[in-house]
C-alpha cells in the first residue's frame, strides 16, 4: 500500500473531498487524517484507528477505498481551473483530462458518456498542440469505447484512423528522439566528432524518408534539431544559426501560438553567436528574450546566464558586472540556488580575479549588491562537488599570486591543477602546456613568451567549445584571453624557485 501514502503526500494542505455520509468514506478519512499525521505508517496502528483487524477485510477495503478517493482528488479539474495558453499548461490540462476520462470509461456505466466527452476535448486539444502520445491515446480508448457504447460507426472510424496515424508518429517521433539523445550524450562524453557526425546524418536520413501518411510538424521541428546539434559537434555556429532561423521561420508560417517552441531555437541562437564572440546579435536577442518571457520562467534564469558568459567570452568585462548582478537578483528572487548556484560561484569568481588585475576598475559603492559577495565565491567553488570548480579554483588563485609575485604559492597551485592527461578537452591540454613555461622559463616574461608561442599556435587553432557542454574542462574566459592577462603579471626577470 505505499501508493497510498505516496498519494497522501501528493495532497499536501488540500481539502480532501470524499463523502462522509457512508460507512466506508468515514473510515476512510479517519484513516486519511492518520497517515497525514504519523511519520511512520505501522498495520497495527491503521487497524487501531479503524477498530479492525490487521489485514482483515475492513482494513484491506478500506485502503483500496481510500486509494480511489485519493487518485479523483489529485486528478479532478479545480473549481475554475483554465489553461493559461502556455504549452506546458495545455499538456497538463490535457493529462489530467485522460486521466478522469480513463477512470469513468473503464466502468461502463451512466458516467461513462461524460467520459467519451471529456477524451474528445483531451484529443482536439492534444491535436491542436501537437501532443503527440496524448492524442494517440486520446483517439485510442475513443474507438475502443464508441465500439461498446452507443455505438456511432462515423465516430468510430474517424477516431480509429485517427489513432492508427498517431501511433505512427508516435513511433518515429520516439525513435527520433532516442537518436538524438543518445547523440547528445555521446557528445558530452567526449565521443569522436566524426562519428557523432555520421550518427547525426543517419538519423536526418531516418526522418526524411517519413512515410507521407506519417508526416507531423512535430518531426519537421525534430529533424531541426536534429540539424542543429551536429552543427554544434561540428563546431559550425554559422549552421547553428541557419538552423534555428529556419525552425523559427517554419513556426511563423504554421502559425503555431506556443512561445516556448519558439524559445527553444532563440536560445539555440544564444548559444550560436556564443560560439562566434557575436557579442552585439547575442546582447540584442537576449534583450529581446527577456521582454518577451515571464522573470518567473526558469529559461529566463538561462538567457541572464548566456549573457554574463558572452560578456566573459567577447572581453566586455565591464558589461560583465552589472550582467552578474542581474542573473544573482534572479536567483535571489525566482531562481533555485542548487541550480545555478555553481555558475554564479564561477563567474563571481573570475569577476573577483579581474578586479584583482586591475582590469575591471570596481565602482565607489564596493558594500553594495554583488560585490559584497564575490570575495566568497573563490572559496565557494571548492564546496561544490565538481573537479571543473576546483580547477578553475586553483588557475584564478594561481594567477593572483603570479600577479603578487608570491611564485611559489602559484607553483602549488599549478601542481593541483588537473593533469592534461585527465582532460579530454584538447585546449586545456595546450593551455595546461602554456602554464608550465611559465614555471620552467623562471617567471622571464620574453621566455616564457617565446617558449610557449609553439602552445599558443596550437590553443588558437581550436576552437572555443560550447558553453558548459563540451568537456571536463570549461572557459568562462577563453584561456588566450587569460594567457595574454599572465604575461602582463610577468617582468623580464628570470626568478629561481630552488
Amino acid at each position: 500500500m505505499d501508493y497510498v501514502y505516496d498519494l497522501v503526500g501528493q495532497m499536501g494542505s488540500r481539502r480532501l473531498s470524499i463523502d462522509l455520509k457512508t460507512p466506508n468514506g468515514k473510515r476512510a478519512f479517519r484513516l486519511y487524517q492518520y497517515l497525514q499525521q504519523a511519520d511512520h505508517h505501522a498495520p497495527e496502528a491503521e487497524a487501531a484507528v479503524l477498530g479492525c483487524p490487521v489485514g482483515g477485510t475492513v482494513h484491506r477495503r478500506t485502503l483500496r477505498y481510500l486509494e480511489g478517493v485519493l487518485a479523483n482528488n489529485l486528478s479532478a479539474l479545480q473549481p475554475g481551473e483554465m489553461t493559461s495558453g502556455k504549452l506546458a499548461d495545455v499538456r497538463k490540462y490535457v493529462w489530467k483530462l485522460i486521466a478522469i476520462a480513463r477512470r469513468r470509461v473503464i466502468h461502463l456505466d451512466a458516467s461513462s458518456s461524460l467520459g467519451i466527452h471529456l477524451l474528445k476535448e483531451a484529443f482536439q486539444m492534444a491535436e491542436e498542440a501537437g501532443l503527440v502520445l496524448a492524442a494517440k491515446i486520446a483517439s485510442e480508448t475513443i474507438a475502443v469505447f464508441t465500439a461498446h457504447l452507443n455505438f456511432d460507426e462515423k465516430a468510430y472510424l474517424f477516431y480509429r484512423e485517427r489513432a492508427n496515424y498517431y501511433r505512427q508518429v508516435n513511433l518515429l517521433l520516439q525513435q527520433g528522439i532516442l537518436d538524438f539523445q543518445e547523440i547528445h550524450y555521446r557528445h558530452t562524453t567526449g565521443e569522436e566528432a566524426a562519428t557523432l557526425v555520421e550518427r547525426a546524418t543517419a538519423a536526418l536520413d531516418r526522418l526524411k524518408n517519413v512515410p507521407v501518411a506519417a508526416q507531423h510538424f512535430t518531426l519537421d521541428l525534430l529533424t531541426f534539431q536534429v540539424k542543429i546539434l551536429r552543427a554544434t559537434i561540428q563546431r559550425k555556429p554559422e549552421d547553428i544559426i541557419a538552423s534555428a532561423n529556419g525552425a523559427l521561420a517554419f513556426l511563423t508560417e504554421m502559425g503555431n501560438a506556443f512561445p516556448e517552441r519558439r524559445l527553444t531555437y532563440h536560445l539555440y541562437l544564444g548559444h550560436a553567436y556564443l560560439l562566434s564572440n557575436n557579442y552585439e546579435r547575442g546582447i540584442e536577442l537576449t534583450d529581446q528574450l527577456l521582454e518577451e518571457i515571464a522573470p518567473g520562467s526558469h529559461n529566463y534564469g538561462k538567457i541572464l546566464e548566456i549573457r554574463v558568459l558572452l560578456s566573459f567570452r567577447t572581453g566586455h568585462y565591464d558589461e560583465a558586472t552589472a550582467a552578474l548582478e542581474a542573473l544573482d537578483h534572479w536567483v535571489n528572487t525566482y531562481g533555485d540556488a542548487q541550480i545555478f548556484g555553481q555558475n554564479l560561484a564561477l563567474f563571481g569568481a573570475y569577476l573577483h580575479l579581474l578586479r584583482e588585475l586591475a582590469v575591471v576598475v570596481p565602482p565607489l559603492n564596493e558594500e553594495g549588491g554583488i560585490l559584497r559577495k564575490i570575495k566568497a565565491n573563490l572559496s565557494h567553488l571548492l564546496l561544490f562537488n565538481d573537479p571543473n570548480c576546483v580547477n578553475h579554483y586553483h588557475l584564478i588563485n594561481l594567477m593572483e599570486q603570479l600577479a603578487r609575485r608570491r611564485y611559489r604559492v602559484a607553483l602549488k597551485h599549478w601542481q593541483a591543477m588537473l593533469p592534461s592527461n585527465q582532460v579530454t578537452n584538447p585546449r586545456y591540454k595546450y593551455f595546461h602546456a602554456l602554464l608550465s613555461t611559465v614555471f620552467e622559463q623562471g617567471f622571464h616574461r620574453v621566455a616564457v613568451e617565446r617558449h610557449g608561442a609553439k602552445y599558443l599556435i596550437k590553443l588558437q587553432a581550436k576552437a572555443l567549445g560550447e558553453g558548459f557542454l563540451a568537456s571536463n574542462v570549461e572557459e568562462i574566459i577563453p584561456f588566450e584571453s587569460l594567457w595574454a592577462l599572465l604575461l602582463q603579471q610577468l617582468r623580464n626577470k628570470r626568478t629561481n624557485l630552488r
